[in-house]
């Protein structure tokens, strides 16, 4: 992508390097008012291609953004990676019922790190390595740490709020009934039957209804979290070109 540390020659040899969408995109987005020089280099570009057979077939290409499918499918394979390795840490510490009601407790901050751990050192997570995303800035530049906490920022909440939650239940029943609890089930549910947690529920549904809406309404298929990070989820192999 450009950069913005650029004389205004070197700017204009850049842009002669870029496609015609990624010339829209500039032309979108950069700011005329301050930099009007550039501005105008890259509309004289921008009306220079913009009806030249050979970039319209660019423009035709499949769009660099991961479709809902391809995401969904990616989700689906990191919530099965994260079941696995829940139930063997639950059959690894199931003779202790202290260490197995941690984990069980802290579970929703372990799945949360996961993904902010991830998506901060490869851009991505198994389920979108496996499928070819990745997470980028707006400019394409590869996400740092706090790009990542922040694309987590709504899940981080929840998740501390369904600690409270199983905290503040085990509070209230016995040791004996805790470990009856665990000897029919290792689901969190069971351990956060309050009305914090029936609140935090009600929460994550409209929180990921409102993903769901914001992702399928927008060109880039950005979700909500996108927006508050100000990411977008790339297919790699199609924006790998453009960086060489």
């Amino acid at each position: 992508m450009t950069n913005i540390n650029e004389t205004l020659e070197e700017f204009a040899k850049s842009i002669l390097q870029h496609d015609l969408p990624t010339i829209q995109y500039i032309l979108q987005h950069i700011d005329k008012s301050k930099y009007p020089d550039r501005y105008k280099a890259v509309l004289d570009r921008y009306n220079e291609i913009k009806d030249n057979p050979v970039y319209k077939k660019e423009e035709e290409q499949p769009s660099i953004y991961g479709g809902f499918l391809r995401r969904l499918t990616a989700a689906m394979i990191d919530i099965v990676y994260l079941n696995i390795i829940y139930f063997i840490i639950m059959l690894l510490v199931k003779t202790s019922v202290h260490v197995t009601l941690s984990i069980v407790t802290i579970w929703p901050i372990i799945a949360t790190s996961y993904y902010v751990i991830f998506h901060a050192k490869y851009g991505a997570t198994l389920g979108k390595l496996k499928l070819g995303l990745q997470i980028r800035h707006l400019n394409l530049d590869t996400i740092s740490w706090k790009a990542a906490l922040k694309r987590q920022s709504v899940d981080i909440v929840i998740s501390l709020l369904i600690v409270v939650a199983v905290i503040l239940n085990l509070a209230h029943i016995s040791n004996t009934e805790a470990i009856n609890t665990l000897k029919d089930s290792n689901n969190l549910i069971e351990f956060a039957n309050n009305k914090l947690s029936s609140i935090v529920y009600v929460l994550f549904q409209i929180w990921a209804l409102s993903e769901l809406i914001v992702l399928l309404l927008n060109d880039k298929k950005r979700a909500a979290h996108d927006y508050i990070a100000g990411t977008v989820v790339v297919v790699k192999s199609r924006i790998e070109p453009k960086e060489n």
